[in-house]
């Protein structure tokens, strides 16, 4: 038993930087797509990006990108100093939430997939607003 508590740990951190890891090539990985994506469309279309959904495509790529580098931050700051920032890991589901809203196609989505992501978006919205107002309030003051 002794031997696993000391083994534990190292196994976490082998883990941790294995993800961050991870999640760095693929931050590589989209990033060279996006750049393939720009430079694909400027090439084809006279140095325009015209369509619609060539732009959203764009866009989602680069909110992509904004999660993976939070998400790398976060699981960094947990392998160092052994916490999760909950507002952190709160900010990186809205932002993935509302990629997915900015690169809906609306034509072939129901309606009610767009207010279940519209109650996402309203309940990540109110913990956010909560966990910053608690964190702002001096210790022992109600909220």
């Amino acid at each position: 038993m002794q031997n696993l508590v000391t083994i534990l740990p190292a196994y976490k951190k082998i883990v941790m930087y294995t993800a961050i890891g991870v999640i760095g090539f693929v931050i590589f990985l989209i990033l060279l797509s996006t750049i393939m994506d720009v430079l694909g469309s400027t090439l084809n279309k006279d140095l325009l990006i015209s369509t619609r959904m060539t732009v959203l495509n764009l866009i989602g790529n680069f909110l992509l990108l904004v999660v993976c580098v939070e998400l790398m931050d976060t699981l960094y700051a947990y392998a160092i100093k052994q916490q999760i920032h909950v507002e952190i890991v709160i900010l990186v589901a809205l932002t993935a939430v509302a990629r997915e809203l900015i690169v809906f196609n609306y034509e072939t989505v129901s309606a009610e997939v767009l207010m279940g992501v519209g109650a996402a978006i309203l309940s990540l919205s109110i913990s956010f607003f909560l966990i910053r107002r608690c964190r702002m309030k001096p210790e022992g003051e109600a909220i």
